[in-house]
């Protein structure tokens, strides 16, 4: 917090521990390593299931239980292959897709 009031950047905190388990910290880092690598099943299952997307549980399960009657699914079971193919998320997994590329490592594969 110290950094960010010595950036002159207005901060608060009630507490100084458990910066990292908050709900708002927790739904980024989930969204940085979905960026990163959307098949990770955990974090794109909290990203979803965060107020950013805000799907329920009973809306998961209906998704992944769609996906398992899919007839042409292929070899992949994780979330990710359910999400790609539930009407209900292409838009937002289209306008996430992007992303990746401005992390450093795409930046120097270039």
């Amino acid at each position: 917090m110290q950094i960010l009031l010595n950036e002159g950047i207005p901060a608060y905190a009630e507490s100084r521990m458990g910066y990292f388990n908050t709900l708002e910290v927790e739904t980024v880092l989930s969204m940085l390593a979905v960026i990163d690598n959307p098949m990770q099943d955990i974090p794109l299952a909290a990203v979803l299931k965060s107020p950013v997307v805000g799907m329920s549980d009973r809306e998961l399960a209906e998704m992944m239980a769609d996906y398992r009657n899919c007839a042409d699914k292929g070899q992949d079971r994780g979330i990710y292959a359910a999400a790609v193919s539930w009407e209900r998320l292409k838009a937002f997994l289209r306008s996430w897709s992007g992303f990746g590329c401005w992390l450093p490592i795409c930046l120097s594969m270039n």
